[in-house]
């Protein structure tokens, strides 16, 4: 049979007889074998994966890959109604961008090769109608990214821009401004800044509806990849992307008079969800919980409770209704709704995250040449809430002390690099084998790190 149907699929199994092919977006199909051919016997079909979801109006809406946009009525929470409200005509379709009843949605005709760039409207009475699309091959690299009133933001061949949308349906270029080359991906607006992730960087733009230029744009080094959603608490940004099919979350501080810079990483969170009116954090993969974000700023996230899913999370939404906070959450093939219950201090652990300091170097291995010029190795340092003055301290395996490298330039940027030539404290060169790189605050190692030096 045409195996070329079956791109996704997680599982193949065989048993008397029959073949079962289980999708990764809950579809399966069953073949019997007949004279050692397998025929279609039967097939159950799911909405596809389940990825985005967001709150409107007793209406949640729901993004799948397969079928399109579905419309969860949550009048009544007890028997919420799903319909399929938006079927896309292209094979795959994405959601990137919700605000001000604008969807900006993103189809992908893999047989053409073509892109639908699309802007969806909901309507007061939940249903959805389509305002503007735009079809393009896959060398534009444009995407829409909803802004507020009719604003719309994209990025197309490198270039940043802010439409305006008229009541005719027509898009037209407001302001432009020419991106540092990088392969950028996902865009997010969030009150008057930009926020434009990729890999290993993070570009923002402030005063997006103004005249914005070279001037308002800071680009920020850090643990990213291709930013997914990103949510705001105070003067922090938590930017929650995927990595290697992993869910890191990057956090990014504003500081008066310097702006926006790299906070700290929380490896493999998951999805995240924040509460800001309790000062709550929810993140998400197989289990959620549940941090207090109101000592952010001392480094400590206490966590107040924990429970288990029933799936992995893909996104995470969170909603009043009637005084009662509701967490919906979504995974590849189902949804579940769950209330959460602020009175629940019996369960209440002392379990802490605390918001470490980072160390990495690169090249590793480090090459050292028989020549008397040696190749360095760059040491970057993260730390949230520096102080002035640090020490990168590197020993050897017998935890010999062979150099010390002082790093007080963190004043105006929570991240930094040095190098490492592979010297000793006096001048020699170090043999091969494995060292510790490690960063001292003054009083203890807050960070570490392997190297290995070859000759």
């Amino acid at each position: 049979f045409d195996h070329q149907n079956y791109k996704a699929y997680s599982c193949c199994e065989t048993y008397n007889n029959r073949m079962f092919i289980c999708q990764q977006f809950g579809e399966i199909d069953i073949y019997e074998k007949y004279d050692e051919m397998y025929n279609l016997s039967d097939s159950y079909k799911h909405f596809g994966g389940l990825y985005f979801g967001l709150y409107s109006n007793n209406n949640y809406f729901v993004g799948s890959y397969k079928s399109g946009l579905l419309r969860w009525d949550l009048n009544d929470l007890n028997t919420p109604m799903l319909s399929t409200i938006f079927q896309p005509q292209n094979v795959y379709y994405e959601y990137t961008t919700y605000q001000d009843n604008k969807i900006c949605g993103l189809t992908f005709n893999d047989s053409t090769l073509q892109y639908l760039n699309e802007i969806l409207e909901i309507q007061e009475d939940g249903s959805i109608t389509s305002r503007y699309s735009i079809e393009y091959d896959t060398s534009n690299n444009s995407q829409f990214c909803a802004g507020v009133d009719d604003y719309i933001f994209n990025i197309e061949n490198g270039c940043f821009q802010r439409l305006l949308l008229s009541s005719t349906n027509n898009l037209t270029v407001e302001n432009s401004l020419q991106l540092p080359a990088h392969g950028w991906a996902m865009t997010s607006i969030r009150d008057d800044f930009a926020f434009i992730s990729s890999f290993g960087q993070t570009i923002i733009i402030s005063n997006v509806y103004g005249n914005y230029s070279n001037e308002d744009v800071t680009v920020v080094s850090g643990d990213f990849s291709s930013g997914d959603k990103v949510h705001v608490f105070g003067d922090y940004v938590f930017i929650s992307n995927e990595k290697k099919y992993l869910y890191n979350t990057t956090i990014l501080k504003y500081v008066d008079d310097v702006g926006f810079q790299y906070f700290t990483t929380i490896e493999n969170s998951g999805v995240i969800a924040i509460d800001e009116e309790n000062d709550l954090l929810f993140v998400s993969w197989i289990d959620c919980t549940v941090y207090d974000l109101s000592n952010i700023d001392s480094n400590v996230l206490p966590e107040i409770y924990s429970f288990d899913l029933s799936g992995t999370s893909t996104d995470m939404s969170l909603l009043e209704k009637e005084g009662d906070l509701f967490i919906v959450n979504l995974q590849l093939c189902d949804a579940e709704i769950l209330v959460y219950d602020p009175d629940i201090s019996d369960n209440t652990n002392d379990e802490i995250m605390i918001l470490t300091a980072k160390i990495s170097n690169a090249p590793n291995p480090l090459y050292l040449g028989s020549n008397s010029r040696s190749i360095t190795t760059k040491i970057k340092l993260n730390i949230p809430n520096p102080k002035e003055k640090y020490f990168v301290d590197i020993f050897n395996i017998k935890g010999q002390h062979i150099r010390s490298i002082e790093v007080d330039n963190f004043k105006l940027n929570n991240e930094v690099e040095v190098s490492w030539d592979g010297l000793t404290q006096h001048s020699q060169k170090v043999g091969s084998g494995v060292y510790l790189i490690t960063l001292n605050d003054g009083s203890e190692i807050i960070a570490s790190k392997k190297c290995m030096v070859l000759k």
